[in-house]
Formats: structure tokens, C-alpha cells, sequence
């Protein structure tokens, strides 16, 4: 089994039940994690889990939806699981704001 779905299930206190790579992810492993007790949780590598669960915590306060922060160290982040078809989207990229962009999600006007 993989060692990053392995830590990702002890960062939260739980057994590994399986895994599956999910798709994307240039910079980082990204994994849907099985575990023992009927979650599913994704878990990620990448050059910083700890910057990066600090901006998705930043991002949520703002009302963007995004995954739960559930477990982060220097090594993983563990994320809430949103299913693509899911209410909330699934990905960041579809249901929150762009990056440069004005009042929900509307293009800057020139001032």
C-alpha cells in the first residue's frame, strides 16, 4: 500500500482501508483514501502541505467552498473528500473565486 495514504490515515488516528490515485496533480501526489471506518479523505503531498492548508483555511473564511482541512504536517494534507457531482462542486477551481477576480467571481471593471 502506498505510504502517503498510509500517513494521511494516521495523521487522522485511523487504519487504511485502500486507495486510488486520482487524476492531476503536477506538482503533487494526490490520493483518495479509503479508511477502516467508512471515510473517504483525500490526501496530498506537495512542496508545502502546511502553506497550502493555511490557504484553503484562509479561503473558507471568505465563504469560497473548499475541502475541510482535516490533518496537515511537513509531510501530507488531509482534505474533506467533495465528490465532483457532489452539491459543492468538487473542485475549487469550479465553485470558488477566480484568482483576479471582482464580487463573485465577475471580471474587474477598469477604474
Amino acid at each position: 500500500m502506498s505510504r502517503l495514504a498510509r500517513h494521511g490515515a494516521a495523521l487522522l488516528g485511523a487504519q487504511l482501508w485502500n486507495w486510488q490515485a486520482l487524476q492531476g496533480g503536477d506538482i503533487a501526489r494526490t490520493l483518495l483514501v479509503y479508511l477502516n471506518d467508512g471515510r473517504k479523505v483525500v490526501v496530498k503531498n506537495g512542496p508545502d502541505p502546511v502553506a497550502e492548508a493555511d490557504m484553503l483555511r484562509s479561503l473558507g473564511r471568505t465563504g469560497a467552498v473548499v475541502p475541510r482541512v482535516l490533518g496537515v504536517d511537513e509531510d501530507a494534507l488531509v482534505l474533506q473528500y467533495l465528490p465532483s457531482g457532489g452539491q459543492a462542486g468538487g473542485l475549487l477551481a469550479r465553485s470558488g473565486p477566480r484568482a483576479g477576480a471582482g464580487p463573485c467571481g465577475q471580471a474587474p471593471t477598469a477604474g
